[in-house]
């Protein structure tokens, strides 16, 4: 086993320097090595080798009470299908990324107010159900009638007759007053959407980057979508999602460049649903962002916060990103983008 090749963080390095320095034989470095590795894992410390070098003896000693306790003693455990499960206390969520269409139409159904494409059409259905035919069908005819209004008050003021521009009031009110009347009592006042139209709409709106494979998804997931009175039905159980992307290389399926930054990816759409906020959620999805940017070419990752988001704010300075306004119009050349009452916050990795 080869200790640096976990990477080349400090703590790879003072990891075996440190089973050396203990008078171990290879086969007793492996297995230690394995163990605090597993135990690690075990405990979802996703950031477990980038603790300062100082700490490492204290992360060994930590790893290794850690695989000693029971699975239940952890806030947070490895599932078998990857990412993590997060204790929540009333129940679990599932953390992981999003890799198959019926994930990204989960994320677009939790962003379209926790609706699925099937449940919007089930309201429009209703909508449509509900509608007093006679009324709408009035309201058509009404239409019609200020239409024909209009277009036989302009032809009398051009300078045509009288007579003239009471035919074009009957022509245009007996054909827009008959079909807008007979329209609306047959309910199709309200639209309703087919199956493909509303997976559609839900894509282009609220995933359309995941879909294209621009964007890379992470999700909080519950158990049982029938939790909390079937809130979260519609989105199969998703309760929190964060969108990022990676820019400014090769790599990047975004060809645009942004200012002068380095490779890098940008964090989008981080969302606790506001019955799971305060869980721990929004921390673990920023984290396996953090995780997947350490696999890309990145250098750093960004985001944009509104300045009056403190809880945002204090959520990214306790992962150490910096931060600088972007209000002013010469922040586009440095940073790519300026908003005003906005920042730009920044971690190097």
């Amino acid at each position: 086993l080869q200790l640096t090749s976990l990477g080349s963080h400090p703590t790879s390095c003072t990891l075996g320097y440190l089973l050396d320095e203990a008078g171990l034989t290879n086969s007793m470095k492996t297995s230690l090595a394995i163990l605090c590795v597993a135990a690690a894992a075990a405990a979802g410390r996703t950031s477990a080798f980038t603790v300062p070098a100082a700490r490492t003896s204290s992360f060994l000693s930590s790893a290794l009470r850690s695989a000693a306790a029971s699975p239940e003693s952890s806030s947070a455990s490895a599932p078998s299908s990857g990412g993590r499960i997060l204790d929540c206390g009333d129940t679990s969520v599932a953390i992981k990324r999003v890799e198959e269409d019926e994930e990204v139409m989960e994320v677009a159904s939790y962003r379209n107010n926790l609706e699925s494409p099937q449940m919007l059409i089930e309201r429009q259905q209703a909508k449509r159900d509900a509608l007093d035919k006679t009324t709408e069908a009035l309201k058509g005819v009404g239409t019609g009638v200020a239409l024909g209004t209009v277009i036989g008050g302009l032809t009398y003021f051009s300078g045509a007759g009288l007579t003239e521009s009471l035919q074009r009031f009957g022509i245009v009110t007996g054909i827009f007053g008959t079909f807008l009347g007979g329209n609306n009592y047959l309910g199709k006042s309200v639209y309703v959407s087919s199956l493909d139209d509303a997976t559609n709409r839900l894509k282009v709106d609220y995933a359309e980057g995941l879909m294209a494979r621009q964007d890379v998804g992470f999700v909080g997931k519950v158990p049982d979508p029938e939790l909390y009175g079937a809130r979260y039905k519609g989105s199969n159980g998703v309760v929190a999602c964060v969108d990022c992307q990676l820019r400014n290389c090769d790599e990047s399926r975004n060809s645009m460049k942004y200012g002068e930054l380095p490779p890098h990816v940008h964090i989008r759409n981080v969302d606790v649903d506001r019955g799971m906020q305060r869980r721990g959620i929004a921390r673990a999805l920023v984290e396996e962002v953090e995780a997947y940017a350490k696999t890309t070419p990145a250098q750093m990752i960004t985001l944009v916060v509104d300045n009056t988001n403190f809880a945002a704010i204090d959520l990214y300075k306790s992962f150490n990103y910096d931060m600088e306004d972007i209000s002013n119009p010469l922040s586009q050349g440095k940073y790519g983008v300026w908003t005003r009452g906005r920042s730009i916050m920044f971690k190097y990795i």
